[in-house]
C-alpha cells in the first residue's frame, strides 16, 4: 500500500491513540510504545510530511526536563543518578515527538479521547474483578476499597484517568461525535463516580466535586446568563455541604483532615514529635512540614534523589523513625521538586500547569483544562511525577492538548454522515 500524507495522518492519529491505550492498561510499555511512535515521527519528517514547529508550552516542559536533567547531574549514588535521569525522560521524549505535529485539523481527536474512556473503563473492570476476587478469599468489604479496586496504578492516579476519562466522553456527546451516546455515557460517568467514592481519595473527590461544578456552572451561563449561573451556585455549595457531612467516606476524610490541621496549627513542633502517624493526613502533614524546613535550609535543592537520608536524619531528629524508616517521598510535587531542583525548578514546574490550564480555557478545551488542573491540584497531595503512570500520561495528554486546537473536522466529518444518513 502506498503511503501519502493524508494516510500517513490517519496512521499518526490511530498510533497515538494506541499508545495511551497501552500506557493505561500496561504502564511498563510505556518506553516501547514511545520509541516506537518516535521512529514513526521521523519517518514522516524524512518524508516531509511534518515539520518542526516551535510551541512555548512544550518549550516549558523540555526545559523543566533540562533542571531535572543537571540536577541529577548532583545524584551523589551513580546508578540513582542515572535513575534520575531515565524517571523523567518522558518530559524529553514528548515534547520533542510533538514538536513534529500533523496539521491540527487532521489530528482525529475522538480516536484519542475513546482510547481513554476504553482504557479506563477496562481498568475499572478489572480492578472490579480484583475487589471481587479479594472479597471471595475473604478479605471483607475492605477488598472493594482504596487501592483495590485500582491494583494496576495508585488510587490517586486511577482517580485523575476516571476524571479526564468521564469528562471525554462528555465531550464526545456534546460534539456529537458517531457513538458518543448518552445511553452508555450516563452509566460511564456513575461507574467513575463509584470509584471516586470507594478510593478513600479525599483529593479526588474533592477535585471531582469542584471541576464539575465549574462545568455545569459555565454550561448554565451560556445557556441561561449569569442569574441563573449564580442561582445554581447555591444548591452545589449545598451538596457539597451534605457530602462533607453526612456522607459518611467523606465525612470521614474531611474530619480527620481537619482535627490534624488543627492541632498543627496549635503547636507545630509537639505535633510532629508526639504524633505516632498513621493515617495518610498525618504522615503527609509531617512529610510537609520537614519538606518546607528543608527546602527553606537548601533553596536550590538537594540534587535528583538525594532528598531521602536528608529527609531521614531530619524525622528521625524529631522521633519519628518510624515514619523514617518507611523512605517515603514528600506526597507534594512542588515540595519534592523543590527539594531536587531547587524552587526555580518548582516555580518552573508551576509555570508549565499555569500556561497549559490558560490555553486550555483560551481554546475551551475541557480536557487540556480538566488533564491540567486536576495534575496541579493532585500535586498538592502526591508526587505525581515521580512514577511512570503520572508523568508518561499527563505529558502525553497535555502535550497533544498544547499542539492540537480545537478540532472542528471532526465534527464536521460527522454532521456529513449524519446527513448523508438522513
Amino acid at each position: 500500500m502506498t503511503i501519502n500524507q493524508e494516510t500517513y495522518n490517519r496512521y499518526y492519529s490511530y498510533a497515538i491513540s494506541v499508545v495511551l491505550f497501552l500506557i493505561l492498561l500496561v504502564p511498563r510499555t510505556a518506553g516501547v510504545s514511545l520509541t516506537l511512535f518516535g521512529l514513526f515521527v521521523i519517518y514522516g519528517a524524512i518524508k516531509k510530511w511534518i515539520h518542526f514547529k516551535l510551541n512555548v508550552g512544550l518549550l516549558l516542559i523540555f526545559t523543566l526536563f533540562i533542571a531535572y536533567a543537571i540536577g541529577s547531574s548532583f545524584t551523589l549514588d551513580p546508578e540513582l543518578r542515572v535513575e534520575g535521569f531515565v524517571q523523567k525522560l518522558s518530559l524529553f521524549v514528548i515534547p520533542l515527538i510533538f514538536s513534529f505535529p500533523i496539521k491540527h485539523d487532521a489530528f482525529r481527536y475522538d480516536w484519542l479521547v475513546t482510547a481513554l474512556v476504553s482504557g479506563v473503563f477496562v481498568l475499572g473492570i478489572y480492578g472490579v474483578i480484583h475487589a471481587v476476587y479479594l472479597y471471595a478469599s475473604g478479605g471483607g468489604m475492605a477488598s472493594f476499597l482504596a487501592g483495590n479496586s485500582s491494583p494496576v496504578h495508585h488510587g490517586t492516579y486511577f482517580m485523575c484517568y476516571w476524571i479526564c476519562a468521564m469528562f471525554g466522553a462528555w465531550i464526545g456527546w456534546k460534539r456529537k461525535w458517531k457513538y458518543y451516546s448518552l445511553k452508555w455515557i450516563i452509566p460511564f460517568i456513575l461507574f467513575g463516580i463509584l470509584f471516586h467514592v470507594v478510593s478513600l481519595s479525599l483529593a479526588g473527590i474533592l477535585f471531582f466535586m469542584m471541576a464539575s461544578g465549574i462545568v455545569f456552572i459555565y454550561t448554565v451561563y451560556k445557556k441561561f446568563g449569569g442569574i441563573a449561573s449564580a442561582l445554581v451556585v447555591v444548591p452545589i455549595v449545598i451538596l457539597g455541604y451534605l457530602s462533607v457531612n453526612y456522607v459518611p467516606i467523606v465525612k470521614g476524610q474531611w474530619n480527620g483532615a481537619k482535627m490534624y490541621a488543627d492541632e498543627y496549627a496549635a503547636s507545630p513542633k509537639e505535633f510532629i514529635q508526639n504524633r505516632n502517624p498513621w493515617s495518610g493526613s498525618e504522615q503527609r502533614l509531617i512529610l510537609w512540614i520537614v519538606s518546607v524546613e528543608t527546602l527553606s535550609d537548601h533553596p536550590m535543592g538537594l540534587g535528583v534523589n538525594n532528598v531521602d537520608p536528608e529527609m531521614f536524619k531530619r524525622l528521625v531528629g524529631y522521633g519519628q523513625v518510624r515514619l523514617a524508616q518507611k523512605h517515603l517521598n514528600s506526597h507534594n510535587q512542588y515540595l519534592t521538586t523543590g527539594l531536587e531542583i531547587g524552587i526555580l525548578g518548582m516555580l518552573l514546574l508551576v509555570a508549565v500547569l499555569v500556561y497549559s490550564t490558560i490555553v486550555s480555557l483560551k481554546r475551551k478545551d475541557w480536557l487540556l483544562f480538566i488533564a491540567s488542573t486536576s495534575l496541579a491540584f493532585n500535586c498538592l497531595f502526591e508526587s505525581m511525577l515521580e512514577r511512570e503512570s503520572g508523568i508518561v500520561f499527563f505529558s502525553l495528554i497535555i502535550g497533544i492538548g498544547l499542539v492540537y486546537r480545537r478540532l472542528k473536522h471532526v465534527e464536521s466529518i460527522d454532521e456529513n454522515e449524519r446527513m448523508k444518513s438522513s
